[in-house]
């Protein structure tokens, strides 16, 4: 919506300044990857339920700050799913 709305120059510094939030709410040793559009995934290796619940309130509070870029001001909200996975596991299931 952003770019049909604002332009791709503006999507652009929406992705970048939201990447760079997340990029900052994890830990090195985390892991950031944009899967398309406007979703990522984050892999928190070593991570309890109850962590991985701070980190997604962490990232949603960083992403709904506004986000300006000359004249123009974004504001968003988040979506976070959250998986949890045993490890160490001998199988992809």
């Amino acid at each position: 919506q952003v770019n049909d709305t604002m332009g791709h120059d503006m999507g652009d510094v929406v992705l970048r300044t939201v990447a760079e939030r997340m990029r900052k709410t994890v830990r090195n040793t985390d892991n950031i990857m944009r899967l398309g559009g406007d979703e990522f995934a984050i892999i928190l290796e070593d991570c309890s339920k109850a962590s991985a619940c701070i980190v997604a309130e962490k990232i949603s509070h960083a992403i709904a700050e506004p986000i300006v870029s000359g004249d123009k001001t974004v504001t968003l909200h988040t979506s976070i799913g959250i998986v949890l996975a045993q490890h160490p596991s001998d199988t992809v299931d």
